[in-house]
């Protein structure tokens, strides 16, 4: 397993676990504006565990080119994950995803 997918299952780990403020991980801008933080990481609670980790990856700036290429999954398959989550979490644009990862602590 490459570093970047063992670094995206632990911070995934940790988000599942309720990461608390100034936990362990947890980017410490991220920890400013708890409430935010706290209603981000409950909209993340609607995506499958296969989405938070291509979520936390395109927070992280990768392409669905690279995406794919760290998840071992076909381009196709990386765009088809970001429209659902885009559905799931109600925004239109890779952006808006982004900046609800970031503020869940899921990117960095």
């Amino acid at each position: 397993m490459s570093y970047a997918r063992r670094e995206a299952f632990g911070t995934l780990r940790h988000i599942a676990d309720g990461c608390r403020r100034g936990a362990v991980g947890v980017r410490p801008s991220a920890s400013c504006g708890c409430l935010e933080r706290t209603e981000a990481q409950a909209a993340l609670g609607a995506l499958s565990a296969r989405e938070l980790e291509v979520l936390a990856l395109a927070g992280d700036g990768l392409s669905n080119q690279e995406i794919a290429k760290v998840l071992t999954i076909s381009r196709e398959t990386a765009k088809d994950h970001l429209h659902s989550i885009y559905g799931k979490l109600k925004v239109r644009s890779r952006i808006q995803a982004a900046k609800i990862a970031w503020q869940a602590g899921l990117s960095r």
